[in-house]
């Protein structure tokens, strides 16, 4: 059986589970079932092939009250008996781990039920171009871009390329229909801005992508303070000239500024795209001095989180992952109704050690966001090190199917899972794809090479990782690929000890 969606419905084994409308039926007619008992079955067929444990279940659909174990076996009781006799074999019990939503494989599954649906207005955020301001001014552009997706996201009837997609090598320099073309939508915002040291102009326009037509268009020259406010006009006035059905969908999502203060803000926009440019090292003094500014935004200290994660990563200073921590806990205390903030949380624990603490994050950050395809990416990374190497590849591969513009540095997860599968290959030929390189996805590199006794390419990978972390050793190796095995531990350090690194 497999779950397969069209115009915004799952369709498996005879049924069609509309999540627009909130209706199951089958042959056309509707099948009774109570609005929480919808809303885990959504949940499950969206999620379908992945085993879902009982807290995570509970979070998704019981995220805003607190309720005993029975209500969710209640549901799910309510759920088979819709079914009927496909209900048994769909909805399978896995004891002591959960429930998973079988489809008839989980790749394909995944991959199908997010295919854009057709009922839906696709749109792209064009990155807006940065006029009379220098290049060390295209971070503002790029920050002012990336918020404005960020919020359109918040509209459920609304499909959006995300940042990654739209800021593709090339997609910038084609023209309208072309890039429209490239990225599957019918829409296209573009636009410019420019800065001056108090005010700033932005000018912005929706076109539909086949006629070309002006849909809305408009400029706004105000005080650089007044961004936020300019920012919140283009999103609603898009959201509106689509279909006045948007905004009631997207009204309940309250939206917080990033930043107080223009300061605030012109720092988290250089820190944002340092991380973004896998400069994440950099990143740290601008996104801490955000969070300094702006003490309450939950931006700020979610991209410090995953910064100061990351940098613990590529350098196995502790007391970067002890601050990451941190800065998650008040990220979540800023705004616990943010993607954002999870998906910070959710890294830093991976990084932390802390692996069963993760799901609850990555699950909530999914629900909250489900088109944000790299938080999918972490999620896969986070099965990887929790040992689900099948599913990890699972993951990944159904967001490469999904996204076509996926973000590079999904290659070195899905090269790290191969590494772990013994492929060392194709953990090369992953890593390869990569336009960055860090110690982090050096040490799988160099490990891949030593199995496979190409002595030559694993000595000059050594080279680089002293070069970039002298002083490194297996130790360090070993804390900064948390591994809840120690089997994956273990081949990782093994290989590396074949290749030369310091034993310490």
């Amino acid at each position: 059986m497999k779950a397969v969606t069209t115009g915004g419905t799952f369709r498996f084994a005879g049924f069609a589970l509309d999540t627009d409308k909130g209706l199951l039926s089958k042959d056309g007619k509707a099948v009774e079932l109570r609005p929480k008992s919808h809303a885990l079955l959504d949940f499950m067929a969206r999620n379908a092939g992945r085993v879902l444990s009982k807290d995570e279940l509970l979070d998704a659909v019981w995220n805003d009250v607190t309720v005993t174990e029975d209500s969710l076996t209640q549901c799910i009781r309510d759920i088979r008996l819709a079914l009927g006799s496909a209900g048994q074999s769909l909805i399978r019990t896995l004891p002591r781990r959960g429930y998973i939503f079988e489809s008839g494989g989980a790749t394909e599954a995944y991959a199908d039920s997010m295919v854009a649906e057709t009922g839906r207005s696709k749109l792209a955020v064009l990155p807006f171009r940065n006029l009379g301001g220098g290049p060390d001014q295209a971070y503002i552009a790029a920050g002012i871009t990336e918020d404005i997706i960020t919020a359109l996201a918040r509209f459920s009837a609304l499909t959006i390329s995300g940042h990654h997609a739209v800021s593709s090598p090339g997609i910038a320099e084609m023209e309208l229909q072309q890039a429209a073309n490239k990225l599957g939508v019918n829409y296209v915002v573009d636009g410019s801005i420019r800065f001056s040291s108090d005010r700033i102009r932005i000018t912005a326009r929706l076109q539909a992508a086949q006629s070309g037509e002006t849909v809305w268009a408009d400029h706004f020259d105000r005080p650089r303070d007044d961004v936020f406010a300019i920012q919140d006009e283009v999103v609603s006035s898009i959201a509106a000239a689509l279909d006045e059905r948007v905004v009631t969908t997207g009204a309940g999502h309250a939206r917080r500024k990033p930043a107080a203060s223009w300061s605030a803000y012109d720092c988290l926009m250089q820190g944002r795209d340092l991380c973004n440019q896998h400069r994440e090292l950099e990143s740290v003094p601008f996104l801490k001095e955000a969070a300094r500014r702006d003490p309450d935004s939950a931006l700020a200290h979610a991209w410090l989180a995953i910064g100061q994660a990351l940098t613990f990563a590529m350098t196995n200073r502790r007391d970067e992952i002890i601050q990451a921590e941190a800065a998650a806990v008040r990220a979540l205390q800023c705004d616990d109704h943010d993607s954002m903030t999870h998906w910070a949380m959710a890294v830093v624990l991976t990084f932390g050690r802390r692996l069963p603490e993760c799901q609850k994050h990555f699950a909530r950050a999914i629900l909250l966001n489900p088109a944000n395809i790299q938080i999918r990416g972490d999620y896969a990374n986070w099965l990887r090190y929790s040992g689900e190497t099948e599913q990890a590849l699972i993951e990944i591969d159904a967001a490469f199917l999904r996204d076509p513009f996926a973000p590079m540095w999904f290659h070195a997860v899905r090269g790290g899972i191969l590494f772990d599968r013994r492929d060392y290959q194709g953990t090369l030929q992953e890593i390869g794809r990569l336009p960055f390189q860090n110690v982090h996805v050096m040490m799988v590199q160099l490990a891949a090479h030593a199995y496979r006794n190409e002595a030559a390419e694993a000595a000059t990978v050594l080279s680089n990782i002293y070069k970039l972390l002298p002083g490194v050793t297996l130790a360090t190796a070993a804390a900064i690929h948390p591994y809840a095995n120690m089997d994956h531990t273990n081949h990782l350090t093994e290989g590396l000890r074949l290749a030369g690194l310091s034993e310490g």
